[in-house]
């Protein structure tokens, strides 16, 4: 007997709440993961741009400092809870 359209069956929607779950969950690691490693291609930035910079003065340095860290300190904690939400809404 041949199949005349409508709905199938056999087919089960991956529509459902575990499935929602798991790619929220995927997401968040995912996310998580990449905020860590911006954070820390920020920091190693501020340390090319010093050495490229020739070392030189760093207490002249040290506002640019401010505003690195400042700015790796929060993506890495946005990444930190993004990881953190993850992993609690994996299990």
């Amino acid at each position: 007997m041949a199949y005349h359209g409508g709905p199938n069956p056999a087919y089960q929607a991956h529509d459902d709440k575990s499935s929602r779950r798991k790619r929220l969950s995927m997401t968040g690691l995912i996310l998580g993961g990449v905020l860590l490693a911006l954070a820390v291609v920020i920091l190693l930035l501020l340390a090319g741009l010093f050495v490229l910079g020739g070392g030189g003065d760093s207490e002249r340095f040290a506002p640019v400092v401010r505003g690195f860290v400042t700015t790796s300190i929060t993506v890495g904690a946005l990444g930190l809870v993004s990881l953190v939400f993850g992993i609690i809404t994996r299990k």
